[in-house]
């Protein structure tokens, strides 16, 4: 029989689960283990610096895809006759097939323009306004429902496409680009002055 500690069934066998206990485990435990913990959290810094780096480049594409759009709408508002697309009154969401609001699979629930542009012409009172301003605004919105082109409402759009890293694309998002776009409604100021 071997001398030293040992257990009830065996007093001359050592658990080997009491080394995993011991702050200085054998050399043969440890073989590796920093290796692949190294391994993991470098892994991980990557994923998370590239992500980073990834909302900033989509953010930056949104700032550009904005001041295009501006700066469209901003060329029409300064043409001497209105040419734009009419907007979409929008009169309530309904939620797409993902059933989470505001996001891009909603569809909108078209508005009555004529109700928008009556109830503010009434609101205004037109005559009076009209009587101390001939040819105002609010009296041309009276006379034509079509709200956009009384208030003379101009849209610029743009577009950009966002190449996505290989790193997000495989481990994140299973897309390699993401379409970014922007729209900005104006009125014609051309008419104002």
């Amino acid at each position: 029989m071997k001398k030293g500690k040992g257990n009830a069934k065996d007093p001359g066998r050592v658990f080997p689960s009491v080394f995993f206990l011991l702050p200085f485990r054998p050399a043969r435990l440890r073989t590796g283990q920093a290796m692949i913990e190294f391994i993991v959290a470098i892994v991980c810094v990557v994923v998370i610096f590239v992500g980073i780096l990834q909302i900033g480049l989509l953010g930056m594409a949104r700032t550009e895809v904005m001041v295009e759009a501006r700066h469209e709408a901003g060329a029409m508002a300064m043409l001497d006759i209105v040419a734009s697309p009419l907007p979409d009154y929008i009169k309530d969401w309904d939620e797409g097939p993902d059933t989470r609001p505001y996001s891009a699979d909603d569809r909108s629930n078209p508005g009555d323009v004529y109700a928008v542009a009556t109830r503010i012409a009434a609101y205004a009172d037109p005559s009076q306004i009209n009587a101390v301003l001939p040819d105002n605004i609010i009296t041309r919105v009276e006379s034509n429902p079509e709200f956009e082109i009384g208030v003379g409402l101009l849209k610029g759009d743009a577009r950009e496409t966002v190449p996505l890293f290989p790193a997000i694309t495989h481990l994140v998002y299973d897309e390699d680009e993401i379409r970014v776009e922007g729209e900005v409604w104006i009125p014609w100021t051309r008419g104002i002055y």
